[in-house]
């Protein structure tokens, strides 16, 4: 294709995705399972014995709300992936519906069942699942082949995410089983429960292979690629440590990225100025009073109160200074005849009064 000449290899096949299932879905998330790979778990995802620990996100209701607004927004992308004001939008929109609502519906039950509660992400993600599995048929597929692919799905994202943490895999979204698992298969079913004369290859068995090759081609491509870059970035640009260049430093993991974005950019970075400080605090406990800290990295309040360190140390090495002068001065009897001149001094002055 670059060069005007090649023909299409998996388009002269018959490959068929509609709005995107595998070029954009599956491949973007084979992208983000290659960067999980490089960046490791978060702090305190799995526990020393590798069982995941679950970390719950901050606002179910504004997950929910953004899941609705993407629903949205997909009834657009795929209804407008037709490039023509035609019938077929209407099939299309209810695909989609169709396919969302019941992947959503299955794994928020499923999870249920699971767990024994219901939670809004077993929702969202079931819904996602089948919002993106429907892509590459939802052309061609009828309302029941739709609630089938959605049941698939809604129960495959469900445990796809259980693979995933077993393997130690930290997806904080689970976005790989959502677009890449899920996209992936709506591809291959897409062979399966679609009409045969719709089909590109001469039948629906050649269908499916066809299909089975464009997304373990793309996967190929877009892993292979993706991790071969961002390893040699990690091992390029990480500061060493066993810190990468990926992974924010673990006290902003700790206090929360809000928080050490507060701190950084609004007070001028209060933790880094409190181990400075409590860097000088130890060095004067031993008599050390010559540290000094390094004002240039910090701005606001922060330098203020390292400035007031600085000057407190600045103080008592000059008083040290001058005491030990004073002893050394003892030492060698010049200081008791300086001492014994200011008495005599001080007695002629009172004779004279």
């Amino acid at each position: 294709m670059l060069n005007g000449q090649n023909g299409l290899w998996l388009a002269d096949m018959g490959f068929m995705d509609f709005a995107g299932g595998t070029v954009v879905h599956s491949g973007g998330a084979w992208v983000g399972l290659a960067a999980i790979t490089i960046v490791g778990a978060r702090r305190g995802r799995f526990d020393e014995d590798g069982a995941p620990v679950k970390l719950n996100g901050h606002s179910p209701i504004l997950a929910t709300v953004g899941a609705l607004i993407i629903w949205v927004g997909w009834v657009g992308f795929y209804g407008g992936s037709t490039t023509a004001g035609t019938a077929d939008f209407a099939k299309i929109v209810q695909n989609t519906m169709i396919s969302g609502g019941q992947a959503g519906v299955t794994a928020m039950f499923l999870g249920w069942f699971l767990s024994g509660h219901l939670t809004p992400l077993a929702a969202i993600n079931g819904a996602l699942a089948g919002l993106v599995a429907i892509t590459p048929g939802c052309d061609v597929l009828d309302g029941q082949g739709s609630m089938s692919l959605g049941i698939m799905v809604g129960l495959l994202v469900t445990f796809s995410e259980f693979v995933f943490e077993k393997l130690r895999l930290d997806d904080p979204l689970g976005a790989v089983s959502v677009y890449g698992v899920c996209g992936a298969v709506g591809t291959v079913m897409r062979a399966v429960l679609a009409p045969e004369p719709v089909m590109l290859a001469d039948n629906r068995s050649e269908q499916i292979g066809v299909q089975l090759i464009g997304v373990a081609t793309v996967f190929v491509w877009s892993f292979g690629v993706a991790f071969a870059v961002l390893w040699i970035a990690s091992k390029a640009f990480s500061p060493g440590g066993g810190h990468s260049c990926f992974r924010v430093p673990e006290d902003h993991q700790v206090v929360g990225l809000n928080m050490a974005e507060l701190i950084n950019k609004i007070m001028g970075g209060l933790p880094s100025a409190m181990t400075e400080m409590e860097n000088s605090v130890a060095a004067a406990a031993v008599g050390n009073f010559a540290y000094r800290i390094d004002l240039s990295q910090f701005s606001g309040a922060p330098k203020r109160l390292c400035l007031g360190i600085n000057q407190i140390n600045e103080i008592c090495e000059t008083g040290l200074r001058t005491i030990q002068a004073r002893l050394d001065q003892m030492a060698d009897g010049d200081l008791a005849t300086e001492i014994s001149g200011e008495m005599q001094d001080s007695s002629a002055r009172r004779e004279v009064r």
